[in-house]
């Protein structure tokens, strides 16, 4: 416990010693995560994510010679805004594993346009997806567990087919920056649902509560 009679001197400001209680994250494999979610962009091409910065507290250097105590920090890093996924999708996700639950939060990290719903799956998509397994977590997947995976997450009303490559989220799950723009969302999915002759849209719309 740091002695609260002592001072406490400023993050980097230890005589002769700056460099020594500041620890870098830039080497490590959550680095090149955070590097590699904040390239996403929006369909307008502004930056989905950004890095913030801030110095995390370790723990107390030993005191120096004129009896001030200083912090070992890291240089750490946290990404922003905050990922908007709605409460249901704790509901839809609880039966989804493996290759199908990684690849619904790529979509949603990655290709999901929050005020349209909407987000594309093909080729260069799941592609993508496999270099982003491959590269960050030292995993990859066959191009048909991919599409299974994907065709799971229609099964469990994850998702939609609105047109050829092009698929609409459940708004139940993530989307819509405000509440007015979610229950467009929802009343346009439920559309969807609609013109779906195999999809009931009072039941399709909501999770599936019991693995098939």
């Amino acid at each position: 416990m740091i002695n609260t009679k002592q001072a406490l001197k400023a993050p980097g400001k230890r005589k002769n010693d700056k460099a020594k209680n500041v620890q870098s994250i830039n080497n490590t494999q959550h680095y090149q995560f955070l590097r590699n979610v904040t390239q996403s962009k929006e369909h307008n091409h502004e930056r989905k994510f950004k890095i913030n910065k801030y110095k995390r507290p370790l723990r107390p250097l030993p005191a120096d010679s004129n009896g001030f105590i200083d912090l070992f920090y890291v240089d750490d890093r946290y990404i922003t805004p905050t990922l908007k996924l709605h409460p249901e999708f704790a509901a839809f996700i609880f039966h989804i594993e493996g290759c199908a639950k990684n690849l619904l939060f790529y979509l949603i990290m990655y290709k999901l346009d929050h005020e349209t719903g909407c987000y594309s799956f093909d080729i260069q998509v799941r592609d993508h997806f496999n270099k982003y397994c491959q590269e960050l977590f030292e995993t990859t997947f066959k191009d048909t567990t991919i599409n299974q995976a994907h065709r799971l997450l229609e099964e469990y009303n994850v998702t939609c087919n609105l047109r050829r490559g092009i698929y609409f989220l459940n708004p139940l799950v993530a989307g819509g920056k405000t509440e007015t723009m979610r229950r467009g969302l929802i009343k346009r999915y439920t559309e969807l649902l609609h013109k779906k002759n195999q999809k009931d849209a009072f039941a399709d719309i909501y999770p599936r509560y019991k693995k098939s």
